[in-house]
């Protein structure tokens, strides 16, 4: 798609219950969106509204790049744990923005499918360790309640520091959703995506 088929971006536009930002913004926000368009994208829906809050926003966007970049668990296995995450909260805006990384990340059709339903129906679609990872998630979701035989399990297949990182992407997405349900955020024209990262 060419670029002057796109969405015309405009961060004073009003993208959810809190107002749109004001023309002049925090100087973190302008660094923000510059930082979105260098790597080959524009600003979402989601840094609108996290907007009205720029240092944490900064801080947020940070976070998100190095999880999306720089982990030793690996991009493909966090793009299954946030769809997972993304299904479970029935978050429809992070699922705008994670399906096409999960493609990108080399999941099949059908393992999306089942991500995003009762995977355990057809557990056979992944592998045991991406298998004890869902079991991982999905307890986690339930207020943190991971029994003792599913962390062994994972821990079977993930070194301390991937657990880490599964729980830092799982509850950061979590809490995403969390928040983009709260203030009630449009989800994205078509053309618009965030910056895909590394995978």
């Amino acid at each position: 798609m060419s670029n002057t088929s796109k969405t015309p971006f405009s961060h004073t536009r009003k993208v959810s219950r809190l107002p749109p930002l004001p023309e002049q913004v925090d100087p973190l926000m302008e660094k923000r969106f510059a930082e979105q368009r260098a790597r080959g994208a524009e600003p979402i829906n989601l840094h609108l509204a996290q907007g009205h809050a720029p240092l944490l926003s900064a801080a947020k966007g940070e976070f998100t790049w190095k999880l999306r970049n720089d982990t030793k668990l690996g991009r493909r296995l966090l793009e299954l744990v946030i769809t997972r995450v993304a299904s479970i909260m029935d978050c429809e805006y992070e699922l705008h923005h994670h399906l096409p990384m999960i493609a990108q990340a080399g999941y099949s059709e059908a393992q999306v499918k089942a991500v995003r339903g009762d995977w355990r129906k057809d557990k056979a679609l992944f592998q045991p360790k991406e298998q004890a990872l869902l079991a991982f998630v999905d307890e986690l979701c339930d207020k943190g309640n991971v029994t003792d035989a599913t962390w062994e399990e994972a821990a079977r297949h993930y070194s301390s520091q991937e657990i880490v990182e599964a729980c830092y992407c799982a509850t950061s997405y979590y809490a995403n959703a969390m928040f983009v349900k709260a203030v009630r955020l449009e989800v994205d024209p078509p053309d618009r995506h965030t910056a895909m990262g590394k995978f």
